[in-house]
């Protein structure tokens, strides 16, 4: 039977503290039947039914107790059962309130979510990730220690937010990692993001983990620990910053291509029937030619494309 039910929603129910409760009152139940059935010589439907007005605590009509043992029996029951039932109660309420609570700050269910990602820490980097996976209508979740930020997060967006340590299997697991696509560690020290990737890795080890580093000489340690792609804000900037000194254009061009909506301009990579050609046999407007790492602008009709360039195309 508990085969059969493996990994059903009967058995998940009945393990969790409102199923322990529910087995403890059946068995109580079946308890009281029996007791009734043999000190007051009932028969199996008249101690049912003995027993439901005991727990029911409505009073007695045509069937009581008669003898001695029977009222202190019934009696202990009386007193059992309503002990029991308040601590019932208890427990459904405090998960009520705990749910209130949880709606209060925006954290909501992750058992539906999936393919999702997920993103630690929501500062300034953490911002800019969920405003630009918003507009590509990605599904997240976000994880945030600060419980004011949390709050803030919840009251002001609609978003998924968790609020805890992003380095601790139980806060993953809310955030629904089993599930998740991709998980971004976006937190302010090199450490936490170590320990949240392996985190994340020993929990589902097909994840792809992005993380990023403030100190350059902790890049490599992210790899070595399974991180799938690490990112330095700083060396990003510096050569975004060291391109535009040679090519004016370069941050406009980047936000077009990464950074806006523009749907008429993409980045492809040069097709090999197309090794040797010019530009003119594109048929699209070619904006620019990204080759051995440096961009070509305005190249000419007449200009040769060769293996391994990547063209910018404008629609």
């Amino acid at each position: 039977m508990i085969r059969y039910f493996k990994n059903k929603s009967l058995l998940k129910y009945l393990k969790s503290r409102e199923g322990k409760i529910l087995v403890v009152i059946f068995g109580f139940f079946i308890l009281e039947v029996n007791a009734f059935a043999y000190i007051e010589k009932l028969t199996v439907v008249d101690a049912i039914y003995f027993t439901i007005v005991t727990l029911g605590t409505v009073g007695y009509g045509d069937i009581h107790p008669t003898s001695t043992l029977g009222r202190i029996f019934a009696s202990l029951f009386i007193i059992v059962n309503i002990m029991i039932l308040a601590f019932f109660v208890g427990q459904i309420g405090e998960r009520l309130i705990k749910q209130k609570i949880e709606e209060v700050l925006g954290i909501e269910r992750m058992e539906e979510i999936e393919d999702h990602i997920i993103i630690c820490g929501y500062g300034r980097i953490g911002k800019v990730i969920v405003s630009e996976l918003k507009e590509m209508k990605s599904k997240f979740v976000i994880v945030e220690l600060n419980e004011t930020l949390t709050k803030i997060i919840s009251e002001t967006t609609d978003y998924n937010v968790i609020l805890g340590d992003a380095r601790k299997e139980d806060i993953l697991k809310k955030a629904g990692i089993e599930k998740a696509r991709i998980i971004i560690t976006a937190l302010n020290e090199d450490s936490d993001n170590v320990f949240t990737a392996i985190t994340a890795k020993s929990m589902n080890d097909k994840i792809r983990i992005i993380s990023t580093a403030a100190n350059l000489e902790n890049m490599d340690k992210l790899y070595k620990i399974g991180v799938n792609q690490v990112v330095s804000p700083q060396v990003v900037t510096g050569k975004i910053l060291a391109h535009s000194v040679n090519i004016p254009d370069f941050l406009t061009l980047i936000d077009r291509i990464f950074l806006s909506n523009d749907e008429n301009i993409c980045m492809v990579a040069l097709k090999e029937d197309l090794y040797g050609k010019s530009v003119k046999d594109i048929g699209d407007e070619v904006f620019a030619i990204v080759r051995d790492n440096k961009i070509i602008r305005n190249p000419g009709a007449e200009d040769l494309l060769h293996k391994g360039d990547k063209l910018i195309i404008v629609h």
